[in-house]
């Protein structure tokens, strides 16, 4: 689901026109529906069903090669995550802390997603840097470099009020095997 805020703030909008879109008879209506966010702090949209999901993804690919439209709209909806509220912050991790949402990208393609978070919210962020270091290690098949994001990752606080924040265990877990990747690899 996406928040309210990152919706209308990627798409340059005010919260009336948005609002104005998916009630009835509006562009968008039928098409989202809204809900209570998991905290109950905010309202998020979601697609209605796996075939609005598969229509739209396919209309922002453009039928181009690859998944530079799908791309292109994330970075949009991640770079409008410029907010304090937690809720930007979640949607962020959602989006990329499960590498395996990533998988069908190409490894820039990943990279760029990360960077528009990271650049977009106002603190760093722990999780985000340890999925990047994961993700350049295992997608861009560099250790030296996942390292390096791996050990930034440790030198960055925990997100502010985070519920859930990136265990520092765990990082130096992904940092030996980063070291041991670069050793098999005679790096």
């Amino acid at each position: 689901p996406v928040p309210i805020e990152v919706l209308v703030s990627a798409l340059d909008v005010s919260y009336r026109d948005w609002l104005n879109s998916i009630e009835s008879e509006g562009p968008a209506w039928g098409l989202l529906y809204r809900e209570p966010s998991a905290d109950g702090q905010t309202a998020v949209y979601r697609l209605r069903n796996s075939v609005v999901i598969n229509t739209l993804v396919e209309t922002i690919n453009g039928g181009r090669l690859g998944y530079s439209g799908e791309v292109e709209q994330l970075v949009k909806l991640l770079r409008a995550c410029t907010g304090t509220n937690p809720v930007y912050r979640e949607f962020c991790v959602s989006i990329l802390a499960p590498r395996k949402n990533l998988s069908h990208l190409g490894y820039l393609e990943g990279v760029q997603l990360y960077d528009a978070a990271l650049s977009a919210l106002p603190f760093g962020d722990r999780t985000l840097m340890h999925q990047k270091g994961l993700w350049i290690k295992d997608k861009g098949n560099n250790p030296l470099l996942a390292k390096e994001v791996l050990e930034g990752a440790l030198r960055t606080n925990p997100y502010p009020y985070t519920a859930r924040g990136e265990a520092e265990e765990h990082i130096h877990t992904s940092l030996a095997a980063t070291i041991l990747d670069a050793a098999d690899a005679k790096q």
